[in-house]
């Protein structure tokens, strides 16, 4: 399956960028309410069956920085 995400610049440009399951299924769970900690969580049982590695939580939130930063999502 090919994931393809859609973003429109403040600008106006529209960027579009191929993203795996992973990233998907982290971005869908970013509904502006529910804490970082509890998305890494969901994920993690989501996708390894089990807690949280060390290694999983910083490539979280490493990708939501990366995300933030590109004003895909947005944390309050």
């Amino acid at each position: 399956t090919l994931n393809i995400l859609l973003h429109v610049e403040p600008t106006g440009r529209v960027e579009q960028a191929e993203i795996n399951l992973p990233t998907l299924l982290f971005i869908e769970a970013c509904d502006g309410k529910t804490p970082l900690s509890k998305i890494i969580e969901s994920l993690a049982l989501d996708l390894q069956q089990g807690d949280p590695t060390p290694s999983f939580q910083q490539g979280c939130q490493e990708l939501c920085e990366s995300l933030i930063e590109r004003r895909i999502i947005a944390f309050t």
